[in-house]
């Protein structure tokens, strides 16, 4: 995917007051958490979550370093999310807390909308939910 074009196309896809839910578990989903788009900048998507409304900021560079590791040999990530310090390897999770620099779990978050904006799309591997990139039309 060329520079810039994951950011574009949640641009035109994603917008304030959006209301998506995290991918849950299996297909269809169980237990999906909902969350809302604050805002979408040039460098990063606010999102809330929860009844406390935490407001979470997730770096534009997040989304793009996910497409980027799944045009790659990682052709898919795991989603899922440890609510501790601690990685789940080979997942969404883990390449956005990495690029973001953050401790907080929002790779479920991100991968709701990578799949909003049409970029991938859920699979099932074993028990374990994955995304991988949506075959364009």
């Amino acid at each position: 995917m060329a520079e810039g074009e994951t950011w574009q196309r949640i641009g035109q896809s994603v917008e304030a007051g959006d209301r998506l839910f995290t991918p849950g578990r299996g297909i269809p989903p169980e237990g999906a958490v909902l969350f809302w788009v604050v805002r979408v900048d040039a460098d990063r998507l606010v999102i809330k979550v929860g009844e406390s409304e935490m407001a979470i900021r997730v770096p534009r560079r997040a989304f793009e370093e996910v497409m980027d590791r799944l045009s790659g040999p990682m052709t898919t990530l795991r989603i899922g999310a440890v609510h501790a310090n601690r990685l789940l390897t080979g997942s969404v999770d883990e390449v956005v807390r990495r690029t973001a620099g953050t401790h907080l779990a929002c790779g479920n978050y991100v991968a709701a909308i990578l799949e909003h904006a049409g970029l991938v799309e859920y699979v099932l591997k074993g028990r374990q939910k994955h995304v991988r990139l949506r075959a364009r039309p």
